[in-house]
């Protein structure tokens, strides 16, 4: 009998152990095609910089030293300087050189401070990430807070947001709170920006939450061991 029992519980952790393997290989995966997507996107970012950017570079000098003889010059001057502008912060929220360049506390900062700066939004920022986290989980928290921000401003309607981000030795965690209308959290059609940061998430092993409820503000959280 305990030889049968031996057996069995035998078998179980093996099926546990390759359960654990598949979930593993599954999460390496996902970081796979996440890192490819930051490739691609890299690549875009270069091709938008180089090709459209410089063009319109080129086209909104042109315009600068014609738009004294018109108004109509001019109108055309200020549409293709602020459509060079749209060009520039569209390559670089595709892959922020800051992130690469400074970290991640001043790419968050430049973030918050490229999402909120035409709106009527307050931005408190707490960052404490002195010890860099690796390429990867940088990426991941920037690509989250992005989304995160994008949702505020698009859904919300809130005054203000307050984003927390520590790194306490082997672990990180980020905290973005506003204080918006709020919603249901079970009765919203999850769009694929909210399944991204999930995703995203889950490939790095990392957990994230999110607390809301109508009229008292949304909180996202996510955490992850290094």
């Amino acid at each position: 009998m305990n030889s049968k029992l031996d057996s069995l519980c035998e078998i179980q952790q093996q099926l546990r152990n390759l359960l654990m393997q598949e979930q593993d290989e599954l999460r390496e995966l996902a970081r796979r095609v996440w890192n490819q997507q930051e490739l691609e996107r890299n690549q875009l970012a270069h091709d938008l910089h180089d090709g459209v950017g410089q063009s319109m570079a080129i086209l909104s000098r042109r315009l600068k030293q014609r738009r004294e003889n018109s108004e109509d010059d001019e109108d055309l001057y200020l549409l293709a300087d602020n459509m060079m502008e749209d060009i520039r912060t569209m390559a670089r929220l595709m892959r922020p050189t800051v992130l690469d360049d400074l970290g991640l506390h001043a790419a968050l900062r430049w973030l918050a401070r490229t999402v909120f700066k035409k709106e009527n939004v307050q931005v408190k920022l707490d960052i404490d990430v002195n010890d860099e986290l690796p390429d990867d989980l940088n990426i991941m928290v920037f690509r989250i807070a992005q989304e995160a921000f994008t949702n505020i401003l698009k859904h919300s309607g809130a005054t203000e947001v307050r984003v927390f981000a520590a790194r306490n030795g082997q672990a990180f965690r980020m905290d973005i709170i506003d204080n918006g209308k709020g919603f249901v959290y079970d009765t919203v059609k999850k769009g694929v920006g909210l399944r991204s940061m999930f995703d995203r998430a889950a490939a790095f092993d990392a957990t994230l939450n999110i607390q809301t409820r109508p009229s008292n503000g949304t909180q996202l959280t996510v955490q992850v061991r290094l």
